[in-house]
Formats: structure tokens, sequence, C-alpha cells
């Protein structure tokens, strides 16, 4: 039990790793690009902050004027600001993505999947057993959640990992009315499908992402500097 608990708290810091190396990376390439585009658009005796100060209705009114006077800085502006919207929502799932690998690297997959059952349990076997298979899809996912996050005996790492799962993997497909299917057997088979074909803990998205807006910037210093 104890080296359970102690491999899932290695897991918990590599995730965490993981989590941070996105967030200080694209973080910081995003602050930097929103300095230089900011500093570009300044030094432009054209632009400099006129639109600023002509209110919001001008701002807005100025941003299709930025771009034809100056492209590649507006691109590097706004770029900059999704990108850093992408970095956030990108580090949150491959930081979870990256523990579940590890988790079923280090075959702790089936001690997971056993609370995953153990979850199911308290849901399908109650005596309004009837009631509960009446529910969709949403609801009865909602339930299993609750479960989880109820499980004091649960680290947040198994928590996070377990809600993970149950959101992402479709169950759509399964009559939940039917007497004749084993509907937690089913579930835990889908949720192992699911890690199996589509959890991918790959920073190539990251990459992409960096590696163009790292791109936007040289262009902006090169072809927009005044």
């Amino acid at each position: 039990m104890n080296n359970i608990v102690a491999q899932f708290g290695k897991i918990a810091a590599k995730s965490f790793l993981a989590w941070l190396k996105v967030i200080v990376g694209g973080g910081l390439l995003s602050i930097i690009c929103l300095i230089v585009s900011i500093v570009l658009i300044s030094n432009n005796p054209s632009l400099g902050f006129a639109g600023a100060r002509a209110g919001i209705v001008g701002a807005i009114m100025a941003i299709p004027y930025l771009f034809v006077v100056e492209f590649w800085t507006a691109l590097l502006l706004f770029g900059s600001i999704g990108a850093m919207v992408f970095y956030v929502s990108f580090a949150a799932t491959y930081g979870v993505q990256k523990a579940i690998q590890l988790t079923w690297d280090s075959k702790l997959g089936d001690v997971l999947m056993s609370k995953l059952e153990q979850y199911l349990s308290q849901i399908f076997d109650r005596k309004n057993k009837p009631e509960i298979e009446q529910q969709d899809v949403t609801t009865i996912k909602r339930n299993v959640v609750l479960e989880i996050k109820n499980d004091k005996d649960n680290s947040t790492i198994q928590k996070r990992i377990l809600q993970y799962l149950l959101k992402r993997v479709k169950l759509n497909d399964i009559d939940f009315a039917s007497k004749d299917l084993n509907i937690k057997a089913i579930i835990i088979g889908k949720v192992k499908e699911f890690v199996a074909d589509k959890v991918q803990a790959t920073m190539q998205p990251f990459w992409i992402v960096f590696v163009l807006q790292s791109i936007v910037l040289v262009l902006a210093l090169v072809f927009d500097h005044n």
C-alpha cells in the first residue's frame, strides 16, 4: 500500500513538472512576444497609441489598420494572446495525460480500474438500480465523478486521472437499462480501450505553436522594425 502511494506521489511530481514545462516555456515566449509587439507598435509614428487615446471604440477600429500597416506585429500581438490561452489549456491536458501514461507504464492501471469498479458498484448495485439506469449518460458520469471526489482514500492525482478518463470516454452506445449486460465491465473495458488508443502524452502540438510563434516574432522584428 505504501509503495503504491509512493509511486503515485512520483507520478504526481512528474506530471506537475510536465505541466510546468509547458506553462513556463510558452508563457515566457508569449510575454516576450507581447512586449516586442507593443514596443514595435509604439515606435511606429503612424500608429502610436492613437487608437487607445480614442477610447475602446477607436482602439477596436484601429485593429484592421494595424494589420495593414504592420501585419506581422499585429499577428504577433493577437497571436500571442491566443497562444497563451492554448498553452494554459494544453498544459492541463498534457499534465494529466502524462500522469496516465506513467500510471500504465508503472503497471498501476489495474489499481485505478479497481477503484473505478468500486465506484460503479456503489451506483449500479444500489436498491434504486432501476431508477439509476433510467438516467442519461451525462448523469451517470456525474454520479461516478461525485463518488471519485468523495473518496478520501484517493490521492489528488488518482482523482484527476479517473475524472479525466471518465469525462473523455464515450458511453453513449451502452444500454444502461439492459439486464443482460455487465455494465461495469463494459465501462471499464471502454476506459482501458480509450487509454490504449487515445491517450498520447506528446509535446508535438506545443512545439508546433511554439515554433510558429517564434517565426512570427522574427518576421515582425525583420519587417516591422522602425
